[in-house]
């Protein structure tokens, strides 16, 4: 025979990990000769990873089975490319083996995707399987693709998990598509493990669904059913036809639509008969009632529509019982099936031919009466229910009627009214509750949100001696009869209107009687009672109304509070009470949450305003208790801050406790809302203290003693059971509440001189992103950091805070690190000169923030050194800030540079002057500037001399006189010119000398050409003189000649000077010659010397005035008038003028 086994081992010994086996190709191990084939790919459980891409081929093409395929790993990863088969076209299919520690199909994340096993499940049997693995690992298997539903119609899918099985997508299963659920295989008996259904599973109908708890329990195969079935079908193969055989156990392959049941087709006997869907377990020929023994699994479906019309026109002999399951016995299981929609209705018809005496009714939705387990199971209808004559007990719950099993996970939404007959009767009770109507099992984790309503009367009567009315939002009527086994209500609310109206009535938000343990639960809907009797009903009416329990009742041979009736519950929703009839009998105990307490009331709380209508009843009104009486009776660690009204007309109110005479410790009330300083009405008020709003929102009310709580420590467990967010909350207690880690993220800035506020980075929590839903104040802080303004490290505090239904938040601070702002001290440049001494630098500053200053913000000034000294040589020298100091900058100091200069050595000229057009004085002078001892000779060679461009020709002006002659020898100096040097010659104006000569021959005027000059004048800058010259009037030798008015001119005027404007001198006169006029020719071109005018015109008058009168011989001087005549001497020379 040929056997063919492939096996791929990655072996890891304890020191390695993340081992990887990669599968891309193709691995056939395909049957041979009727001997299957056999992969293995194997991985390290611990840490390894087997990945699979490629082809796993293990089928029986030409014969035989399918053969086995085996991935294991810690990590088992398929892609959607993925070719894995062992079917047999001829036998049986084989079976892939999926061995993780942990394993999830999802659409993208996950370890394969719904398509993909899919696939796989078409060609062949599919097991996924996990294990335990390591640290971080839980050993479950998850179902979440949502996008690609696991679709299979053969074959068969096995989940066998180390731990839990959750189904959260929809799977299809069809034709003969089977599944086996096998959960909890880490042990032998899986008790701490479950699978969980939150999405349908689609089955056929047939033996196609299993499970099996722990390794070694027992496998349950189910009946899968798919269909309603018809009226009276005992086929055991659909719903109705359970009635067939209620020992087995049965799966809801599909949602069931049970409309058809309100239909005439569904009436049992005809008109005036029941109607509707045959609760399973009741025999409508016998009028008796078989219990379920079996499990119904609803697999997630829903049923639709069904109902059931009780009309009873006869006497009845039996209890009655009515829902989907008529009875329950404690062996049964009903889970994962909702009831949406339809209606349960019990009535009596005929009031002349009532029920039996002592009879009973269970009404529910899902079962009347459950001894078994209910798990995550929910109805959606309306229950109603009208009980039958005196001695009656109704139980009415909307999923219901009686439970004293247990139930888990489950909820009902539809409303519940249960009345009493008409007329009432003597001895009816009624129990009407939105989840049970009465209960002595445990219910874990389940809801109501429907209306409850209660009525034990409805028409008016004289003589009525007992009639009891006990309705609860949660459970009408909740009394474990099991000693000493403090059977609960745990981690359950109700948000419904909860009614009851009687002569005795208990009415709470959450149970109306209760006589066991209500712990971790709430109630946020109404509560109203009223009472009747007295005058009315000839009986005297008790009533409690709390918003969370009515009638709370002592617990028998409790050892703890948390054993006590009420723990670590709350109730929000408003409560009143109404006394219809007048009567000091009637007497009314109403409570924010409870009304009557004979038991205990640990750790909770109410919020409730509360109302009444005493009518002259005696009514207590308080926002926790109405009444707390009894040897059992106890308020401790509790609280109520509900408005109450004012007292009065038999109405006694109060913040905390109506009536008391039990047993009160560290309980408060809000003296602000509640509008009442009174804590209890009547009775002791010890162990109880009024706080203000502020107070009641301070944690350290809470955990010390304080003025405002009195000076006691209250001792309140703020570690386990409340917590408070002071300035915002009141105690909340954290059974409500999620963990959440919110940590204030760290923040690093730069001094701003601006005050910190808030946190920029926000925060981070424990849950990826921050919720958006009953948290608050996300971006408030506090802590040190809040207003830092300096430098430094500071604690940020998150502010945020939640709600009752929020988070207990754990604070994890975080830091704001406040830096330095970097000052940048800049020394800048400066300058001197070779020997002086170092300028002073001020430094200037860049970067100072908001108003700061060098003198406000800086605790030492900084200063600028240099290592320059005096005898420094010529250079560049850095200028250094330094010393500065503050406690929010850091210094970015920028240097400078302090430039020495050569020291100038100024050769300077001594002053001198001169005279234009003299010679220059002899130029002087001397060199000034040297430092630091030095002399002339040690700082260079030559000779200093003195020299000037200026000339004896120079202008007059200033002129420069300019050194030279010398040769530094070190760069410490630097020759130059003093700059009085550029005027230190002066050259002044040369004083004219001015002499006044000349000779003449007489021409009977004092004038004389050009007699005035000067002698001393440059030749090559000559200048010329003016003035008025004033000869003597008669010939001579030595005549003199006086000058005036002199001045000069020239080009070169201003390089001379005059001391005076007059000036003398003398000359010669000699005589004028004669003239013969009758020689004299008539050409005016001739003229005789002397004469001023041409002779012609003086000897012919042509001259105006001038007149030759020839026969006087006077003559006519020119420019004179006609008087002014001279006589002229006629001599033989000729004729000349008198002198």
């Amino acid at each position: 025979c040929v056997f063919f086994y492939l096996l791929f081992i990655s072996f890891v010994a304890q020191c390695m990990f993340d081992t990887v086996v990669n599968n891309t190709g193709v691995i056939q191990a395909q049957t041979i000769i009727h001997h299957a084939g056999h992969i293995a790919l194997m991985g390290d459980m611990n840490s390894g990873t087997v990945n699979v891409g490629g082809t796993l081929d293990a089928s029986a093409p030409n014969g035989g089975n399918g053969g086995a395929i085996e991935t294991s790993a810690a990590h088992v990863k398929i892609a959607n490319a993925a070719v894995v088969t062992t079917q047999a076209a001829q036998g049986n299919n084989g079976n892939w083996l999926i061995d993780p520690v942990d394993f999830t199909v999802a659409s993208s994340g996950g370890d394969e995707t719904g398509a993909q096993l899919s696939t796989a499940l078409s060609t062949g049997n599919v097991t996924i399987q996990s294990s335990s693995g390591g640290t971080g690992t839980q050993g479950n298997i998850n179902i979440n693709d949502t996008v690609n539903p696991v679709t299979w119609s053969a074959n068969t899918l096995t989940l066998n998990a180390y731990n839990n099985i959750n189904i959260n997508a929809v799977m299809n299963g069809s034709g003969t598509a089977t599944l086996a659920l096998l959960y909890g295989q880490g042990s032998s008996s899986g008790a701490s493990s479950t699978y969980n259904v939150n999405a349908s599973i689609n089955l056929s109908a047939g033996n196609n669904f299993s499970t099996q708890q722990g390794s070694t329990g027992a496998v349950i195969n189910y009946t899968v059913i798919t269909a309603l079935g018809s009226l009276g079908s005992v086929t055991g193969t659909d719903l109705q036809g359970i009635n067939g055989n209620l020992s087995t156990n049965y799966a809801l392959g599909a949602n069931i639509d049970a409309s058809a049941t309100s239909t005439a087709a569904w009436s049992w006997f005809g008109a005036g008969y029941p109607t509707g869907f045959v609760p399973i377990g009741f025999n409508i020929l016998t009028d008796t009632t078989s219990s379920f023994t079996g499990i119904f699994e609803g697999l997630g479906h829903t049923i639709k529509n069904l109902n059931t019309q009780f009309n009873f026109n006869s006497s009845a002999t039996n209890p009655l019982y009515a829902g989907l399951f008529a009875e329950t016995s404690s062996a049964s299981t009903v889970r994962d099936v909702g009831l949406v929609g339809g209606q349960i209705t019990v009535q009596n018809t005929t009031p002349t031919a009532p029920m039996v005496t002592g009879g009973y009714i269970y009404e529910g939705q899902l079962v009347g009466n459950s001894a078994g387990a209910i798990i995550n199971s929910y109805s959606s209808g309306t229950v109603t229910g009208s009980s039958g004559p005196a001695n009656t007990s109704e139980w009415i719950g909307g999923l219901v009627g009686f439970a004293s099993g247990q139930i888990t996970s489950s909820n009902a939404a539809g409303n519940v009214t249960a009345d009493s007959a008409s007329p009432p009767a003597n001895a009816q009770t009624i129990y009407g509750g939105g989840l049970v109507g009465g209960d002595n099992s445990v219910i874990t984790n389940s809801f109501a949100t429907g209306n409850v309503s209660g009525i034990g009367l409805q028409t008016t009567s004289t003589s009525l001696t007992a009639n009891t009315v006990d309705v609860g939002g949660l459970v009408g009527y909740y009394n474990p009869i099991k000693a000493n086994s403090f059977i609960s209500i745990s981690s359950s609310h109700a948000s419904g209107a909860v009614s009851g109206e009687g002569i005795f009535v208990n009415v709470g938000g959450l149970v109306g009687n209760n006589s066991g343990i209500v712990n971790q639960s709430y109630a946020i809907g109404s509560a109203s009672g009223t009472a009747v009797g007295q005058t009315l009903y000839n009986c005297a009416s008790t009533m409690s109304v709390g918003g969370l329990v009515g009638l709370n009742s002592t617990l028998a041979n409790r050892v703890s509070l948390n054993e006590n009736g009420v723990s670590q519950s709350y109730a929000t929703g408003s409560f009143s009470g109404t006394a219809q009839a007048s009567g000091s009998g009637n007497t009314l105990y109403l409570g924010g949450l409870v009304g009557t307490n004979p038991g205990g009331v640990v750790n909770s709380y109410a919020t409730g305003n509360g109302t009444a209508s005493s009518n002259g009843s005696t009514v207590y009104l308080a926002g926790l208790v109405g009444n707390n009486s009894g040897s059992g009776a106890l308020i401790y660690y509790s609280y109520a801050t509900g408005l109450v009204p004012s007292a009065g007309g038999g109405l006694y109110t109060s913040g905390l406790v109506g009536t008391n005479s039990g047993s009160m410790a560290a309980s408060f009330w809000d003296t602000t809302t509640s509008g009442t300083s009174l804590g209890v009405a009547t009775g002791s008020i010890s162990g109880s203290r009024g706080m203000a709003t502020a107070d009641m929102q301070n944690v350290l009310n809470y955990t010390g003693a304080t003025a405002a709580n009195g000076n006691v420590n209250p001792g309140w467990d703020l570690t386990n059971i409340w917590d408070v967010y002071s300035g915002y909350t009141y105690p909340l207690l954290r059974s409500f509440m999620t963990p959440l880690t919110v940590t204030a993220q760290n923040l690093t800035v730069t001094y701003s001189a601006l005050a910190n506020a808030g946190d920029a980075s926000g925060i981070a929590c424990s849950t990826g992103t921050c919720p958006t839903q009953n948290f608050f104040n996300a971006s408030g802080f506090s802590g040190t950091s809040q207003g830092a303004t300096n430098v430094g490290t500071y604690v940020i505090n998150s502010s945020a805070y939640s709600d009752q239904q929020g988070y207990v938040i754990t604070f994890v601070p975080g830091s704001l690190v406040i830096n330095p702002a970097t000052l940048t001290v800049t020394a800048g440049n400066a300058s001197r000169s070779y020997g002086q001494a170092n300028p002073t630098v001020v430094p200037t500053y860049s970067g100072f923030m908001g108003t700061d200053n060098a003198t406000t913000a800086l605790t030492t000034q900084p200063t600028v050194v240099t290592s320059a000294v005096a005898t420094s040589p010529v250079g560049s020298y850095a200028l250094t800030p330094q010393g500065a100091a503050s406690s929010n900058y850091t210094f970015n100091y920028v240097s400078g540079s302090l430039t020495i200069s050569p020291e100038i050595l100024a050769m300077t000229a001594s002053a001198t002057s001169s005279t234009y057009g003299l010679a220059l004085p002899t130029l002087t002078g001397y060199l000034s500037g040297l430092v630091n001892g030095d002399t002339q000779a040690t700082v260079s060679t030559g000779t200093l001399n003195f020299t000037s461009p200026a000339s004896i020709t120079s202008d007059v002006g200033t002129y420069a006189i300019n050194g030279s002659g010398l040769t530094l020898t070190n760069n410490n100096y630097q020759l130059a010119q003093a700059p009085s040097n550029a005027m230190a010659l002066t050259v002044n104006p040369l004083p004219l000398t001015v002499q006044v000569q000349g000779n003449k021959v007489y021409d009977g005027t004092t004038a004389l050409n050009n007699p005035i000059f000067v002698s001393n004048a440059l030749s090559t800058n000559p200048v010329t003189i003016q003035g008025t010259a004033v000869y003597a009037t008669t010939a001579g030798l030595g005549v003199g000649i006086n000058a005036s008015g002199l001045t000069f001119s020239g080009a070169h005027a201003a390089d001379y000077s005059l001391t005076t404007t007059t000036a003398s001198g003398s000359g010669n006169i000699t005589p004028a010659p004669y003239f013969d006029v009758s020689a004299a020719p008539t050409s005016p071109a001739v003229t005789p010397a002397g004469l001023s005018h041409a002779l012609q015109e003086v000897i012919q008058g042509a001259q105006a005035d001038a007149r030759l009168q020839v026969a006087d011989m006077h003559v006519v001087l020119p420019g004179s008038d006609s008087n002014s005549q001279s006589l002229l001497t006629v001599t033989g020379d000729g004729m000349r003028w008198p002198q």
